[in-house]
């Protein structure tokens, strides 16, 4: 067999690549002689996560913190598979650990543990964190559009979320979640007009792939407003549709 740095190696660069499938094919039987490999019980761990796997991935994470200190990656992948499996305690004190230190994370996770925040009742700090993500990466229209997001969770008024939302708009004219969100905000603020011409272009496709019902529904109102037809028919019979299958989500920030 290989070396262990070598399957470390190979493992990590099947992992970077998705090749989770593969990955595995090569971390299972590695584990086997290497037992006390710590760092090789994190790769695995973090494969694990990555396919959804929480109960395999909390059981090599947990053996790799008994062999090594993990690593950022895998501390947030910890702390989700804690909140996944209900001990919720366990994971807001890991978020809270990571969020002391932020200023180290990559960017990569900042998103992650802004989330894994909210999850555990942390809005306002998981907004910290969004806004510390967009101060890094001021052109990434996502970092925006999260921010946006958190500031609507935490209570901000419609006005000044809109700004954030606008910002991802203009970064990203193309994304569909982007320009309803941002036209929900300004319709809330009693600028029609706005609001429709930010969803006016949409095809049906789009506004059938818009996962939020409620988003539909303020959407078909809208639309009906200016004569619309053809797009509020379809959002509404997207609406109807997924009642029957019992398909309705909620994004939170309608």
């Amino acid at each position: 067999m290989q070396p262990i740095t070598e399957i470390q190696r190979e493992v990590l660069e099947l992992y970077r690549t998705s090749q989770f499938d593969k990955a595995l094919v090569v971390v299972v039987p590695a584990l086997g002689k290497f037992p006390e490999d710590g760092r090789l019980w994190e790769i695995a761990g973090l494969i694990h996560r990555a396919t959804d796997n929480c109960a395999e991935a909390l059981h090599a994470l947990e053996m790799a913190t008994m062999l090594v200190p993990l690593s950022s990656a895998a501390q947030c992948a910890l702390a989700d598979c804690y909140r996944s499996t209900e001990r919720e305690e366990l994971a807001g004190e890991m978020y809270q650990y990571l969020l002391t230190r932020m200023v180290q994370l990559p960017n990569v996770l900042l998103e992650n543990l802004a989330f894994g925040l909210e999850s555990v009742g942390e809005v306002q700090l998981a907004l910290r964190v969004s806004q510390e993500a967009a101060r890094r990466e001021p052109t990434s229209a996502r970092n925006q559009y999260l921010t946006a997001y958190f500031m609507t969770q935490v209570g901000f008024t419609s006005e000044a979320v809109a700004e954030w939302a606008k910002k991802a708009v203009q970064l990203a004219p193309e994304e569909t979640e982007y320009r309803v969100g941002l036209s929900g905000l300004v319709h809330q603020s009693g600028r029609i007009e706005e609001a429709y011409d930010y969803v006016k272009d949409l095809t049906i496709d789009e506004l059938r792939e818009i996962p939020c019902g409620k988003c539909l529904r303020r959407l078909a109102e809208l639309y009906e407003t200016f004569d619309d037809e053809l797009r509020q028919m379809a959002c509404l019979g997207e609406v109807q549709r997924r009642i029957a299958q019992n398909e309705m989500e909620d994004c939170g920030g309608c």
